[in-house]
């Protein structure tokens, strides 16, 4: 406080404090500095009690002489006085606002002041809370009592007390417009002013927010309006912090992008992002309540965002992206499609990250090749575990920092399938069952202190007790071999309580009672080897999805969608069984249209031998009925043979038949081939049919469209960056869009040649369009996946189709010129700032979004005529308090004497373009550095040091540009270009 005395005796004070930026200020709202209060007159005081007011306060020395001068003029002046009014407690009795200013005199506390306000009518108690939030730190529930204060407040209520306020004074009264204006003018005043009592912009986030939160939980539009005024002028309390922390959020960026291995770059980003998000919480709350993105929240979600899926995209950096992410989602919640992306990019990014922790583990277990022997030693010896050594220890370490990567992530069982898998490989290809049930049991000891899912705990509670079984029935086996009966019997008497199924135990009980018969060893064998064969259940591992293993093994359906964890390939599948057949009919029998069924050995026989019969017809296929009646036998055998349970030695028995039935089903084939109508009346060949992709030996899938009317109704447009992230995933799920980043919805060349190759293997038009048709496939179940052989193409290998604009629009940023176009508008405009100008980016959305923002076209990245319209009727601006900035609005961008020479255009020419800036200009290796420089609007004189081919020289250039034309004219000739992009 700063005092002065005055020679009545009476100190007076001055309030002064200091500004978040360290600086002295002066608070500019108090009830003791307003104009009727420094005079100490009542508003009704006429203009003889005012003169003799101003001479007894400038005689007293109650203000400087200054002051005292203002305030008369303050109140005398038509112009000024209705300010100086609303600004006193007009609307408080003279007795009753005499007291508030003996209180605020003698320095009352401002808890006793803010008791007095709830007592004051809404303009009185609005400049008191004002005043009180000016001297001391505001907390929430003043906040809130002066939105409810403000909302309270209107012209039309008040117009009586300042018509009978203003008759007394005997002064004309204001008009209602003019009053209305007054009081909005007086809210702005308070809601800059209640900042002013903090003394760092931290201080006032919390307050804010809480303040904020509490008036959106029971809205109205008055009070919205009045929070509306205060977030305002606290956006203004806190722009310099927030600008402070979006550039180091932009310079850690940049700096990531260069050296992405920086973690102390990552941290400092998301610790900036966090702070900004503390601050800025406010801003972004009230907007989401009216249905918008907060800007600057919006711009910096984009840089950060766009950072994240660049260093997973580009340098498998998914630590770093997935803690920007997390920040991110943090910060900006509230921003309803940013959470939705966040979301989305959160949980991909924690996917590749656990998938990037299992990989030691997958190379380790993939390079073992076949040779499994020292492994499988290790394991019966020494188990896998904290015991474990050589080879089993590497594994067991590696198997540990694969759990700690994935735990309580999507990827969490992706250990596991890739040990229990090596399980497998123990006891189908190794033969060592032992080993096996040593690895899978340190499997299950682990599962106690590590999260696995239900499914795979019991998947391999199933695998131990699988083999356990198949080592019993070894067991049961030599002892019967060598007449151990009693030891026969209670390896018989352990089975049975494992086995499930009637027949099982049926056979198994048979094969007891011979034993306990004691028949003769002849006998006794017979028994023995004319059942056993029958109750061996595997020789090999199956992969049963839950308890108790069943006896049947399930075929997959190629086309049916299932998770694959990234980067990890491969099937877990075991092969079948090869137990002998037996003696079974040799009839084929179709089975039921359906899936999942328990197939009899006639069942399987028909499919297979089917199977058969259709690869042989395949070959022969020439017109297209042919193909079309193909397609139906085909459709036929998916919809009763693609999906379906069997018993291993039944699948063996027909597979062993099949090779021996091979000719007579290729006959077969060809008198199916002779009996279609085809064969017996021409028919003319007009209609193409592209030609049938490899497909799979075991499943044939359709090689034409599933007709229209039997696909779902899918509208999709790429250029909104969800359907496009969308479609890329949905082919990288395909196998067509090889690229292990995440999708982040720029449809470049890769793009287009995924949907190409997917278009063409699931026999559609052979282009890169996103018709209804190709959208129904790609999203159907029956969408052929693509094999590992596929050949997506290089870059250069088909032209792409150009996609039409919008309705009402005539260009379409997915296509390349297009692109360029567009892109060179927002260089002239100060927008884009990336390196390609051909596609259609991150960065191109960013710059979109900004564009429609600014110019009131929503606050979406959405290309449409209308901002087609508005972008290229602008004229860049020009601000003459900046000439370079004028330059460049000018003449910036990438001209060419031949507009074939363009980035992206036709190419055929030796023309080279030359790329204008602020600051210089290049072409072909050789350039021009700009110094002085004159000029305005189109016409510019400018002073450079040109250099090309090692030799240097000044010159004076003119340029002139008239509309996408621009000349350039010095010491050395005359050059007309034209601008690429127009």
């Amino acid at each position: 406080m700063r005092g002065y005395k005055t020679n009545s005796g009476i100190e007076h004070t001055e309030d002064v404090g200091v500004s978040p930026n360290g600086e002295k200020r002066v608070v500019t709202f108090d009830l003791l500095r307003q104009p009727f209060s420094i005079l100490r007159v009542e508003p009704t005081a006429t203009m003889a009690e005012i003169s003799e007011a101003f001479e007894d306060a400038s005689r007293d020395g109650l203000a400087p002489e200054s002051e005292l001068s203002a305030a008369r003029q303050a109140i005398i002046n038509p112009r000024l006085r209705l300010a100086a009014e609303l600004a006193a407690l007009l609307d408080t009795p003279a007795g009753e606002a005499k007291a508030v200013y003996s209180a605020l005199r003698s320095g009352a506390s401002s808890n006793d002041l803010r008791r007095v306000a709830d007592r004051l009518s809404p303009l009185s108690r609005c400049n008191l809370l004002t005043h009180i939030a000016a001297h001391h730190p505001a907390d929430a529930d003043l906040l809130v009592a002066l939105v409810d204060a403000h909302s309270s407040m209107a012209a039309e209520t008040l117009a009586p007390t300042i018509e009978r306020v203003r008759k007394a004074a005997g002064s004309v009264s204001p008009s209602l417009d003019a009053l209305s204006a007054g009081l909005h003018d007086l809210i702005a005043r308070h809601s800059k002013a209640v900042f002013e009592g903090f003394l760092t912009i931290q201080s006032a986030a919390a307050p804010v927010y809480a303040c904020t939160t509490r008036v959106l939980a029971s809205p109205n539009p008055d009070r919205i309006e009045a929070l509306d005024s205060i977030i305002r002028a606290y956006g203004q309390f806190i722009g310099p912090e927030l600008s402070r922390y979006e550039e180091r959020v932009k310079a850690a960026c940049d700096s990531l992008r260069t050296q992405p291995t920086k973690a102390y770059a990552v941290a400092s980003i998301a610790e900036a992002v966090r702070s900004w998000h503390v601050l800025g919480a406010s801003l972004m709350e009230l907007e989401a309540h009216k249905g918008r993105d907060d800007k600057r929240a919006r711009e910096l979600f984009a840089e950060v965002r766009s950072l994240a899926v660049d260093l997973a995209n580009d340098h498998q950096q998914y630590d770093s992206g997935l803690s920007l992410t997390k920040a991110a989602l943090e910060a900006f919640s509230a921003l309803p499609r940013a959470a939705e992306q966040l979301k989305e990019d959160f949980s991909l990014l924690e996917e590749r990250a656990a998938a990037a922790g299992v990989e030691p583990l997958k190379k380790w277990i993939d390079d073992l090749g076949g040779d499994l022997v020292i492994l499988a030693d290790d394991l019966q010896a020494h188990g896998f575990g904290d015991r474990s050594i050589r080879e089993t220890k590497e594994l067991f370490d590696l198997f540990l920092r694969a759990i700690d990567a994935t735990q309580s992530t999507k990827a969490s069982d992706l250990p596991w399938i890739l040990a229990r898998g090596l399980a497998i490989r123990l006891n189908n290809e190794g033969k060592a069952p032992r080993a096996a049930l040593a690895l899978t049991t340190g499997l299950l000891q682990r599962t106690e202190a590590s999260s696995v899912s239900t499914e795979m705990l019991n998947q391999l509670r199933g695998d131990q007790r699988t083999i356990e079984r198949n080592l019993l029935e070894e067991k049961l086996m030599e002892h019967i071999k060598a007449n151990r009966v009693s030891d026969a019997l209670a390896v018989i008497s352990n089975l049975l309580n494992d086995y499930k199924s009637p027949e099982e135990r049926d056979l198994l009980r048979g094969v007891e009672a011979g034993l306990q018969k004691k028949r003769t060893a002849q006998i006794t064998r017979w028994v023995v080897f004319g059942v056993i064969g029958a109750i061996i259940l595997i020789a090999n591992l199956g992969d049963k999805s839950s308890p108790p293993p069943s006896t049947y093994a399930q075929r997959p359906v190629p086309s049916s969608p299932s998770y694959q964890p990234p980067s990890v390939q491969g099937d877990y599948r075991s092969p079948p069984a090869t137990t002998p057949p037996s003696a079974h009919s040799a009839e084929e029998v179709m089975p039921e249209v359906g899936y999942g069924q328990k197939f009899s050995r006639g069942n399987i026989r028909y499919c297979l031998y089917q199977e058969e019969r259709m690869r042989s017809i395949k070959s022969s296929l020439s017109i297209n009925e042919d193909i079309d009646a193909f397609n139906k036998l085909v459709n036929d055998w998916n919809l009763r043979c693609s999906n379906y349970k069997y018993l291993e030695s039944d699948m063996a028995a027909v597979t062993a038949e099949l090779s021996e039935k091979k000719p007579k089903l290729e006959k077969d084939g060809k008198q199916i081939v002779a009996g279609w109508p085809s064969r017996s009346v021409p028919v003319p060949g007009n209609t193409y049919i592209p030609p049938p992709s490899p497909q799979s030996d075991t499943a044939p899938v359709l090689w034409s469209p599933t007709p229209p009317e039997q696909q779902a109704e899918i509208t999709l447009d790429l250029l909104r960056i969800e359907d496009a992230v969308r479609v890329q995933n949905r082919l990288r799920e395909l196998g067509y869009f090889r690229f292990q980043g995440l999708a982040n919805g720029t449809w470049g060349a890769q793009s287009r040649r995924a949907l190409r190759a997917f278009k063409l293997a699931n026999g559609l038009t052979s282009d890169d369009v996103l018709d209804s048709m190709a959208a129904g496939r790609l999203f159907s179940a029956s969408a052929v996946r693509a094999e590992a052989k596929t050949q997506l193409g290089g870059a250069q290998t088909t032209v792409e189709t150009a996609y039409p604009a919008p309705y009402g629009a005539t260009l379409n940023p997915l296509n390349r010129a297009d692109a360029v176009r567009i892109h060179a508008k927002f260089r002239e405009l100060a927008l884009y700032k990336g390196k390609d100008d051909t596609v259609w980016s991150g960065a191109s959305r960013v710059a979109l979004t900004k564009f429609k923002t600014k110019y009131g076209l929503g606050q979406d990245d959405v290309w449409d005529a209308a901002t087609e319209q508005r972008l290229f009727s602008l004229v860049p601006d020009r601000p003459a308090e900046n000439p370079r900035d004028a330059f460049s609005a000018a003449v910036a961008g990438t001209w060419v004497t031949d507009i074939r020479a363009c980035p992206g255009g036709e190419g055929g020419t030796d023309a080279v373009p030359i790329s204008i800036t602020a600051v210089r200009a290049e072409a072909g290796g050789g350039g021009c550095e700009f110094g002085d420089m004159n000029g305005a609007g189109a016409t510019w004189t400018v002073k450079a040091v040109c250099s090309f081919n090692g030799k240097s020289w000044t010159a004076n250039i003119n340029l002139t540009r008239a509309g996408e034309l621009l000349t350039w004219s010095s010491e050395r000739g005359l050059v007309q270009y034209r601008r690429c992009g127009s």
